[in-house]
């Protein structure tokens, strides 16, 4: 790719714009490489379908493990894996409202044309990666505090 970019010549316009493209953009800022290739037969527009699958898939699962949490924790009735488990909950929680806060923060000026809020300004984003801190660290004190069993 870096020798030979016109190798690279396709029809990108017309795939950068496929909605699942475009919302993986918005997400993480960045074009998903799997579309960035140089062998002759490749289809781009079959990758942007399974890229849909792969999201629908994502959202599926992240809320699948978040209700599966949530009734293991009404199940629990001994008060430390039911802290435990209260925290993976908390801890999942705050991961869901990063994610939520970082796509209104990477695209606000874009779609709404104004000078972001205080919450989604660089501030916000402080604030933000420190409590993406709080994840790691959670998952640490759930496997730590495991007593035996």
């Amino acid at each position: 790719m870096i020798h030979a970019p016109t190798d690279l010549a396709r029809p990108w316009p017309v795939i950068l714009s496929a909605i699942p493209v475009r919302l993986i953009q918005d997400i993480a800022g960045v074009t998903p490489l799997l579309f960035l290739n140089k062998l002759p037969l490749y289809h781009p527009l079959v990758q942007t379908t399974l890229l849909e699958g792969w999201l629908a898939i994502t959202i599926l699962y992240f809320a699948a493990g978040f209700l599966i949490l949530v009734a293991n924790y009404r199940r629990l009735d001994d008060p430390q894996p039911r802290r435990r488990m209260g925290a993976l909950l908390l801890a999942l929680a705050v991961l869901a409202a990063l994610v939520v806060h970082n796509f209104f923060m990477r695209n606000w000026i874009s779609w709404f044309g104004s000078t972001p809020p205080a919450l989604f300004s660089e501030a916000g984003f402080v604030v933000e990666i420190l409590l993406l801190l709080f994840i790691p660290l959670t998952m640490a004190y759930c496997v730590l505090t495991e007593g035996p069993h």
